[in-house]
């Protein structure tokens, strides 16, 4: 025990990689059998955990704006040309925001369904 601790303690003062082989060593804060309780009281875990809890919802509010916006493109679509082929709602889901809402506006234009199918064969080349 005391040998273990000399190398931890050796490591500490040194530079970076020492540094990194002792957090290998040492493995996760959860393979240390840390109690939950001093986990939670802990700032830096605090901060992790805060910072986690924030991008979460960043993604999550990103997600809802582009799922929302697809929705709303597809039912615009669907009124405007007629029932849109799943084929064709696949690619329009896995288009980035920004090439939904260019869509979104395209449409207003679009007279047959064969617009469309232009417009997104131009778009995934």
């Amino acid at each position: 025990m005391a040998h273990a601790r000399g190398r931890c303690l050796a490591a500490l003062p040194g530079s970076i990689p020492e540094g990194l082989k002792l957090g290998k060593k040492l493995g996760s804060m959860m393979d240390m059998r840390i109690p939950r309780e001093v986990l939670r009281r802990n700032p830096l875990v605090q901060l992790g955990v805060t910072e986690g809890r924030q991008e979460g919802r960043r993604e999550g509010i990103a997600m809802g704006r582009q799922e929302g916006l697809v929705e709303l493109v597809l039912r615009q679509l669907n009124r405007r040309l007629g029932r849109v082929s799943p084929r064709q709602q696949q690619a329009i889901r896995k288009l980035p925001i920004a090439r939904i809402e260019d869509l979104g506006e395209a449409l207003l234009d679009f007279r047959t369904p064969a617009d469309l199918r232009t417009r997104l064969n131009s778009h995934s080349k």
